[in-house]
């Protein structure tokens, strides 16, 4: 029979109990790494054998499952430390500096116009919902930067 996972340490709020979820929990472990290892962090992929450790040493439920942090933010802290949070914000300014590029130029074909604003909705998205894996961002970000720099090797 399966037994319901609960934290061992509720909130009382109005009266009523509210239980943290795994999510809570990740995320608040992703920002306790990042601490620990500022400011490069655990390593990429390391995540996971580093909540291991804090589990053995009480800083994570021990009923909780351990995985990969469920928001991008706190995984790019925990594991790339200071140049995955840079990453990151870099990947927000590619798709504000490509946006300008392609309102100026008028020579970009209406195939590269619709994919860079439905990756670029996507990037966004995610980046303002924090629920994907970064393997993802880097993906997209390829992609706009190839977009990019067709253009401006075609020009030279």
């Amino acid at each position: 029979m399966n037994e319901l996972v609960v934290a061992e340490n509720p909130v009382a709020i109005a009266g009523t109990y509210v239980y943290p979820t795994t999510y809570f929990y990740l995320v608040r472990s992703g920002v306790r790494i990042t601490e620990n290892y500022f400011p490069w962090g655990c390593g990429k992929g390391n995540f996971i054998s580093v909540l291991e450790n804090e589990k053995v040493k009480g800083n994570y439920p021990k009923k909780m499952l351990v995985n990969e942090p469920h928001d991008i933010y706190a995984g790019f802290a925990a594991e790339c430390g200071l140049p995955g949070i840079i990453g990151i914000l870099f990947l927000g300014f590619a798709i504000i500096k490509t946006y300008s590029w392609f309102r100026k130029n008028t020579g970009c074909s209406k195939l590269d116009r619709v994919l860079f604003f439905l990756i670029a909705i996507y990037a966004i998205e995610s980046m303002a919902l924090g629920t994907l894996q970064f393997r993802h961002y880097w993906i997209v970000f390829a992609i706009l930067n190839g977009l990019y720099l067709k253009h401006i090797f075609i020009s030279i």
